[in-house]
């Protein structure tokens, strides 16, 4: 059977649960001819438990990884749950390659093309103008107690090298900068928090890049014969000649981006800068999908804002009707009363005799008239009552709109 023919995989729970703890799921997912997410999905709908993240990395460099026990099942599962069918061709290596997409999987492929293969030469010559810069202010800088150059200025490329390793550094950082160009990306010097910083612009996303000596620190032994000996720890530095390319990227989440590439026994960093320029490719697009993440929170923020700020206009608005109302049924109700007083008064007065043309009692009926007439809110014409203290505190009653009911009305009887 080749292997581009589909072919039919059953297994038991107890079987899935064996082969998930024997070998990585990406392994097995490509056995069966499936992704690994269907893969993780099939595994929870069948409740079998799988290694966690890094797990076999963990493994791989002779930690632990914690297996749990397979859970039983209750009686009243379908049969469904207890097998998986996995009907599928298996996918190699190179298929899976060639069916990948998105930036970094064409980035990876162009990169992996023989006539696209960054050289680095074995001179300077012809570079480019951020690194003939940096390469004289180099010449004119310090060092400090690490031996490390500290070059003047805040036009210089992000460098943490010393005076053995500053040409090869600079070797690679006009290659670097040269390829990065050629494909379309465009490097910086900027001002960083530190001191200037070298930023690769991709798109939108802004990665920061620095090409850094390991330096060793040994702890100084304290000597005997001085009187005074300095308090605290004191270290001697040498250093390695080690080069390192990394990328300064903020917390990226559960994004797997590769930040460092680094001179090894059987590997230097010249030989990684085709694999620099996937890596930055590839931080430029968990840059963005955090970007866009962040936008979307903030829009919701917004939106949310929005929707708190209407609720509490409505609020008070609400608010304000009901002074509104309490203070106009206050005024009906007074003149109501008003009137009766007037009415009462008037019958006193007549059975005395004493609202006779000019009197003083019929001059005061007269007044109190008038003043029902004022308070009435349904004269001369009815209207919508105003807010009696329209700057009132929108807090004066918060988180209890109803309270306003008692507070406003609850004397109106």
């Amino acid at each position: 059977m080749g292997t581009d023919e589909v072919r039919e995989t059953t297994l038991t729970r107890e079987e899935l649960y064996e082969l998930v703890w024997t070998e990585p799921m990406q392994t097995l997912a490509t056995r069966f001819g499936i992704s690994d997410v269907a893969l993780k999905k099939r595994l929870v709908k069948m409740r079998v438990p799988t290694p966690g993240r890094g797990a076999w990395a963990k493994k791989a460099a002779g930690g632990p990884m914690r297996r749990p026990a397979l859970p039983h099942l209750p009686l009243s599962v379908s049969s469904a749950t207890l097998t998986a069918v996995f009907r599928g061709a298996p996918k190699t290596t190179d298929q899976e390659e060639a069916e990948a997409t998105g930036p970094v999987a064409d980035q990876a492929r162009y990169e992996s093309l023989p006539e696209h293969q960054i050289t680095v030469p074995e001179m300077l010559t012809d570079p480019h103008p951020l690194v003939a810069t940096t390469v004289l202010l180099l010449r004119r800088s310090r060092t400090d107690v690490q031996h490390v150059l500290v070059p003047s200025g805040k036009k210089h490329l992000a460098i943490h090298v010393t005076l053995g390793t500053a040409d090869r550094a600079m070797l690679l950082y006009d290659t670097l900068i040269k390829a990065l160009e050629a494909r379309g990306f465009s490097v910086k010097v900027e001002s960083g928090e530190h001191g200037p910083a070298t930023t690769v612009t991709i798109g939108m996303e802004r990665i920061g890049l620095l090409i850094d000596e390991r330096i060793d620190r040994v702890e100084r032994k304290p000597d005997p014969k001085v009187r005074r000996p300095v308090f605290g720890r004191q270290y001697d530095y040498s250093p390695t000649g080690r080069l390192s390319i990394r990328l300064q990227l903020p917390y990226l989440g559960e994004a797997r981006v590769r930040q460092n590439w680094w001179d090894a026994s059987k590997q230097r960093v010249e030989s990684c800068l085709n694999s620099v320029v996937v890596g930055l490719v590839t931080a430029a697009e968990a840059l963005k999908a955090q970007r866009i993440e962040q936008e979307a929170r903030e829009r919701e923020r917004v939106a949310a804002e929005e929707r708190r700020r209407i609720a509490e206009q409505r609020r008070q608005d609400e608010e304000a009707r009901i002074r509104a109302l309490g203070h106009s049924l206050k005024a009906w109700r007074r003149s109501e009363i008003v009137r009766q007083y007037a009415e009462a008064m008037r019958h006193a007065a007549d059975a005395a005799s004493l609202l006779g043309e000019g009197t003083p009692m019929a001059a005061w009926l007269r007044w109190v008239d008038a003043y029902a007439d004022r308070l009435d809110p349904t004269l001369p014409a009815p209207t919508v009552p105003a807010d009696p203290e329209p700057y009132r505190s929108p807090y004066a009653h918060y988180g209890a709109a109803n309270a306003g009911d008692a507070d406003d009305m609850g004397d109106l009887w």
